[in-house]
């Protein structure tokens, strides 16, 4: 029964009037009723309530994340190092080398490749890198950019070919390299700006800032670390002047 419910009770229950007078039924005893028992779907209903709250305001504060005004960090090559690794970049954070060496020299970084594998100098600056860009002055085969970077066996890269006077957009997945695009006829090997903007799954490449390529793909696309690849025969020939990361 909802609302209020009645206790009933027998009249010889309580004293009665004067017996030269009628007896009356006494008044009912009111009481609240009981709680309302729960469906048997209530609690997987407010679970589900629940997890979808959660997704709704993790999928606004990235939105608000993204609309919030872009910070930029740049770091450019002026003070010798004999090592780029430990090197800070912007604010707290610094570069982290595997696979070789890098150093400073003469307002540049170069490096060398310790085997027959690349070698990396890469940073993490935040958790959502929107652009990311590098000019070199000088650029040889197989050297270039990395991005979406887990380590020296998954990563995506933007290398150069000059002997396709090309761009390759390459992703390496446990070790093995799969050309994915080329970026056309616009490879110059001396004073070039090679960058990238992000999108969630989608990647611009840009060579000296015209967009060159796109490239929709869900592989490590929520890892946000970049930086640079030296090929193992460059033997120092490339030279980077500047970076630059908008996150």
């Amino acid at each position: 029964m909802t609302g209020l419910e009645a206790e009933e009770r027998h009249p010889t229950d309580d004293i009665g009037p004067h017996p030269t007078q009628p007896l009356r039924p006494a008044p009912p005893r009111l009481r609240p009723a009981t709680a309302a028992k729960r469906r048997p779907g209530s609690k997987l209903l407010v679970l589900v309530c629940a997890v979808a709250a959660a997704l709704l305001a993790s999928g606004l504060a990235l939105a608000l994340d993204r609309g919030a005004t872009p910070r930029n960090y740049a770091h450019t090559f002026q003070v010798d190092r004999a090592t780029l690794d430990g090197v800070r970049f912007g604010k707290g954070f610094t570069f982290r080398v595997s696979g070789g060496s890098f150093a400073v020299r003469g307002e540049a970084a170069t490096g060398f490749a310790s085997g027959q594998t690349p070698a990396f100098a890469t940073i993490r600056v935040g958790t959502d890198v929107r652009a990311f860009s590098t000019s070199f002055i000088r650029v040889r085969s197989g050297s270039g950019i990395v991005f979406h970077f887990v380590d020296a066996n998954n990563y995506w890269s933007v290398v150069a070919s000059p002997e396709f006077g090309t761009w390759n957009v390459s992703k390496t997945v446990q070790g093995q390299t799969t050309f994915v695009a080329n970026t056309g006829n616009n490879l110059y090997q001396n004073d070039t700006l090679v960058g990238l903007r992000t999108d969630g799954d989608q990647v611009t490449v840009l060579i000296d800032g015209k967009p060159s390529m796109r490239v929709a793909d869900r592989t490590f696309a929520t890892v946000s670390r970049v930086g640079l690849i030296l090929s193992p025969g460059d033997n120092g020939e490339t030279r980077w002047q500047r970076i630059d990361v908008t996150t």
